[in-house]
C-alpha cells in the first residue's frame, strides 16, 4: 500500500509499506507513526487488504473507535467513521448512517485521520 501525506511537517512524504495490514497512530509500535499529531489517538486505526480490496478501520482504544474518527473524501462524497458509526454525505447532504467501523478505500481517495492528518491513498 502506498500513501502520500498531504499536510503538516511531513507534507509530500510518500509512505509505501508492503504488508496486508498497516496500523497507524501515535504509539512507536505502529507502522505509520504520527507522534506530532495531537488529535490522533495512540491506537487510531489500520488499513488492510482483503480479496484485492483495501479498507480503513477506525479502531481506537479497545476497538471502540477513536476520539476524532476518520473521514474519507472522494468526488462528491464524504464518509465519516466515528464511534462505530458510518455516515455518508453526497454533495454535502447526509445520505445514510449505518453501524460499522470500516470502509473500502480506492486510489485517489483522501483519508483524514483525527481531523488533522491528510493522506492520499495511491494504491
Amino acid at each position: 500500500m502506498k500513501f502520500e501525506i498531504l499536510n503538516g511537517p511531513e507534507d509530500g512524504k510518500i509512505i509505501e509499506i508492503n504488508k496486508k495490514e498497516i496500523t497507524f497512530g501515535r504509539l512507536p509500535d505502529k507502522d505509520i507513526i504520527f507522534s506530532y499529531a495531537k488529535k490522533i489517538t495512540r491506537i487510531h486505526g489500520k488499513f488492510y487488504e482483503k480479496q484485492g480490496k483495501v479498507f480503513v478501520v477506525d479502531m481506537g482504544k479497545e476497538g471502540k473507535g477513536s476520539k476524532n474518527g476518520i473521514e474519507v473524501m472522494r468526488e462528491n462524497e464524504k464518509v465519516e467513521i466515528w464511534k462505530n458509526k458510518i455516515t455518508v454525505y453526497k454533495d454535502e447532504r447526509k445520505e445514510k448512517e449505518i453501524e460499522g467501523n470500516e470502509i473500502e478505500i480506492k486510489p485517489g481517495d483522501t483519508i483524514i485521520i483525527g481531523k488533522n492528518i491528510w493522506l492520499r491513498y495511491l494504491g
